[in-house]
């Protein structure tokens, strides 16, 4: 169970990181993101030239030869050190590059995160299409939401009180109204606009409408 560790300091890992990474042939710059004060999350970027790197991984010519050689490949690192209740995980394997464990979210638990950010994160005046094209992802998929995890994100963030229903906890029908709210709120316009970028088919998205979005939420599940 992941507990809260007002302590952590990701910088601390920085060199066991690079090491790690240099071991494959890889060179990297680690560098902090300065962090809000009122944010438990340390973050982290990871950058590489792009076009070296793919070809040390053995991308094909075909693909490395069209990067730019001074293009910069970043990886953004998270590490949550008040991570909200209630979530489940699930444990898997990779083998390559060499074999290793991992634990992430359980579809039910990522869904929760997919709708805590949609229904309370906001970029300035954009709208993160991209939080909305994983939540309808994973409803289509029919992944449930794990309504404990979701409660307690939203609550976390003052955003929810469970005080403000009878019940003395979030239950769908409460959710089904909030997304409905949120959807009245939202200019589904900038939403493509912002993920348009990131999807293969930019036609997939013509669909996206207030109606499109209240056909999504009569789906969803909860568990």
């Amino acid at each position: 169970m992941c507990k809260e560790d007002e302590q952590f300091r990701l910088a601390e890992y920085f060199t066991a990181l690079r090491d790690e990474l240099e071991s494959f042939g890889f060179s990297v710059e680690i560098s902090d993101k300065q962090k809000k004060s009122d944010t438990p999350i340390e973050s982290a970027f990871n950058k590489a030239n792009t076009r070296i790197h793919t070809i040390r991984a053995g991308v094909p010519a075909s693909v490395s030869d069209r990067i730019h050689r001074n293009a910069v490949c970043k990886v953004k690192l998270e590490i949550d050190t008040d991570p909200p209740e209630g979530a489940e995980y699930d444990l898997g394997y990779i083998d390559e590059p060499v074999p290793f464990s991992l634990r992430s979210y359980s579809g039910p638990a990522l869904l929760a995160g997919k709708l805590d950010a949609v229904l309370s994160r906001g970029w300035k005046n954009r709208v993160k299409g991209r939080d909305w094209y994983d939540f309808a992802f994973l409803v289509r998929k029919k992944v449930p939401v794990l309504l404990r995890h979701l409660e307690a994100r939203v609550s976390q963030k003052g955003f929810y009180s469970s005080h403000s229903n009878s019940s003395g906890g979030l239950e769908k029908p409460e959710l089904i109204e909030m997304l409905h709210q949120r959807i009245e709120a939202v200019d589904f316009d900038l939403a493509k606009n912002d993920v348009g970028p990131f999807v293969s088919r930019p036609r997939d998205l013509e669909v996206w409408s207030k109606d499109y979005f209240r056909y999504v939420v009569g789906k969803l599940e909860c568990v």
